[in-house]
């Protein structure tokens, strides 16, 4: 990571089975996270996942369930590669060494559920360095490589929530300090040389209301001092100080963001962590930038070697499609209208033939788009698709009409065939989708600037990039829709729904035959 080359991504699991998949999927670059919320929502222990009602232990507990399923799956492996080799023992020499080779090929391809990181969630340290001492080694005891710990205080809550308390920042640097120290006493004189495990701040400053009295935060000097909004004093019961919310106007920024900032840079710098995250409430590439950007840029004003590693959190409570359609769709206008006065009359006097006037789509984007969301970055295909619904939009919807018509003209000319049903579904296709060329537009960037974020991330220096549920998500989701499909169907939904994508996987999904891959 720390090369520059690649990035690792993280899925939230909670039974070995996920975690076998996740591994076997991802190819090495994907690893499992033991998370906090999915402990508790899962219905692994008491389903109330926006408190804090999972204990030191349990992160440690469920990588420990994790590693032993793994371990039987590496052994099924091994045991395959045996027997295989054992059938090729009654071949002729020629016919043994060419089964020999063809079975070395087959092994590189096998997952190395050795090589691989697991990510935990230790909460706030629990509010407590013996906690924070006891959840570290015992997640590390049972193969933890990476673990989280964030600033808030003792009233906790999910991290995409509103109403956040943040704890003061001494009290969260003796955490990150217990952490440390429970990783040296795990693993010895190699934790200081290599750091076997590695520890990522999370901070949720962004949007945190109020932080935790200190008698400390009153020294203008104080990290946190700037931050606090002494103008509205304390809250009534005196145990919190609120936070200030609006723009600061010495650098433009929340002061959320600033505040981020600040309490990453030092735990970055006294050596606490390697890797920062700044909890957001929406997925905004922008403010990520600013912040890793800001931690590194002011680890280097004050002279420290470190540099800080981002961890980004995919949350699924983004709801990506719906959250970026509003800003793609006033894009989208920007762009009809550009080619609608500029572009469009060139083109329908011959002054411009089509990929011309594609490649002047092509540069407006460059120009006019954003460039952290890769607006520049079109793929060949997403570029003709607006380049055609662009064209849609400087035309009336009678000729959008007139063409649907003409199109199925010409199709029905054709002979009964496969290629005329195919046509003729897609001109349906298209009439269903409707006369709404912006609409379409939007959901081009949507889908556009989705593709380059994780890529963006990666060019920013977040090595580390994280979806905390999706075990969740697609257990209620499968479940609901083979269901319904087997309720309506009998069993062929579960065939249509299951058997049938699953045979159209790759050759390393294990999970097709289901005795085997138990052991």
């Amino acid at each position: 990571l720390e090369s520059g080359d690649t990035c690792y991504k993280y899925m939230g699991c909670a039974s070995g089975l996920a975690a076998a998949s996740v591994i076997h999927g991802g190819e090495g670059l994907v690893g499992p996270y033991c998370g906090g919320w999915q402990l508790n929502a899962m219905g692994l222990e008491e389903s109330r996942p926006d408190t804090l009602w999972v204990k030191p232990e349990d992160p440690g507990n469920l990588a420990f369930v994790l590693n032993n399923f793994l371990g039987l799956q590496d052994k099924i492996q091994m045991v395959d590669t045996i027997h295989a080799l054992q059938n090729l023992r009654s071949l002729p020499r020629n016919e043994f060494q060419e089964g020999v080779r063809a079975l070395q090929n087959e092994v590189n391809k096998l997952s190395d559920f050795h090589d691989i990181s697991m990510l935990a969630d230790l909460e706030q340290g629990y509010g407590d360095v013996k906690y924070t001492r006891y959840g570290v080694t015992k997640a590390i005891d049972n193969g933890v490589s990476v673990l989280h710990i964030e600033d808030q205080g003792p009233k906790k809550r999910c991290g995409h929530l509103g109403d956040k308390e943040l704890d003061t920042f001494d009290h969260a640097i003796q955490i990150l300090t217990s952490a440390n120290y429970a990783a040296q006493e795990m693993l010895g004189p190699d934790q200081a040389k290599e750091k076997l495990a590695r520890f990522c701040f999370r901070t949720d400053a962004l949007s945190a209301l109020r932080i935790v009295y200190s008698k400390t935060l009153e020294d203008p000097n104080h990290i946190d001092h700037p931050f606090v909004d002494w103008a509205r004093g304390p809250c009534p019961d005196g145990r919190y100080l609120w936070l200030k919310k609006d723009t600061n106007p010495a650098t433009g920024n929340p002061y959320g963001l600033d505040q981020s900032i600040a309490r990453a840079t030092e735990m970055v710098r006294l050596g606490l962590a390697d890797f920062v995250w700044m909890e957001t409430p929406d997925a905004e590439i922008r403010i990520a930038k600013a912040f890793l950007e800001g931690v590194n840029e002011k680890l280097a004003a004050c002279g420290s070697q470190r540099r800080a590693l981002g961890l980004y959190n995919f949350s699924p409570s983004f709801i990506w499609d719906k959250n970026y359609y509003p800003d793609a769709k006033m894009f989208a206008t920007q762009i009809a209208n550009f080619m609608k006065d500029s572009v469009v009359p060139r083109l329908s006097t011959g002054d411009l033939t089509e990929q011309q006037a594609e490649g002047e789509l092509h540069r407006f984007l460059a120009a006019e788009g954003d460039q952290v969301r890769g607006d520049h970055l079109f793929t060949e295909t997403n570029l003709e698709r607006m380049f055609a619904h662009s064209l849609d939009y400087a035309g009336p919807e009678a000729s959008w009409i007139d063409g649907i018509h003409k199109a199925r003209g010409v199709v029905g000319q054709l002979q009964q065939s496969n290629l005329r049903f195919r046509l003729n579904r897609e001109i349906q296709r298209t009439e269903d989708g409707g006369f709404d060329p912006l609409h379409h537009m939007a959901n081009i960037i949507v889908g556009q600037r989705i593709k380059h974020f994780s890529t963006a991330l990666d060019q920013i220096g977040f090595k580390a990039q994280l979806i905390t549920l999706p075990q969740f998500h697609t257990e209620a989701e499968r479940g609901y829709s083979v269901a319904r499909a087997y309720r309506e169907q009998g069993i062929e939904g579960y065939v249509q729904h299951v058997q049938r994508v699953e045979e159209h996987l790759p050759e390393d999904y294990t999970f097709l035959g289901h005795q085997k891959a138990v052991g």
